[in-house]
Parts: structure tokens; C-alpha cells; sequence
């Protein structure tokens, strides 16, 4: 982005009418990107009390919790 606006204000130099459409897209999946709801049910401690074995910890760490 910078690149593009150092070529349009210090070189006077067009760019493509592409890149505004593109970053127009870039912008709208952004947008959706941080609207969609995020999935709050991966807690690390399960409520029936079995860990999920996807979220354990590595050895170095449970040695330091320990």
C-alpha cells in the first residue's frame, strides 16, 4: 500500500484501476473476517473434568507449571 501511494504522490505515476478494486475486496474481507462470531466454547478444561488431549500440555511447560 505504501509502495502504491509513494508512486502516486512523489512520482505523479498512475496505478492500475485494478488495484483499487482489489483493495476494496481486501477491505471488505476484512471487515467480514472480524464480524464473524467467534467460537467461545475451546476452553482448556472441559466441565466433566477429562482434559481434552488436543489442548494438553507439552512437557517443558508441564514441568514449569509442576
Amino acid at each position: 500500500m505504501w509502495a502504491v501511494v509513494i508512486r502516486i504522490f512523489f512520482y505523479q505515476q498512475q496505478v492500475e484501476w485494478l488495484y483499487y478494486v482489489s483493495f476494496a475486496v481486501v477491505g471488505v474481507g476484512l471487515l467480514i473476517y472480524s464480524k464473524t462470531e467467534k467460537s467461545p466454547n475451546l476452553s482448556q478444561e472441559p466441565e466433566n473434568g477429562i482434559p481434552n488431549p488436543q489442548y494438553q500440555l507439552v512437557h517443558e511447560q508441564a514441568s514449569i507449571d509442576v
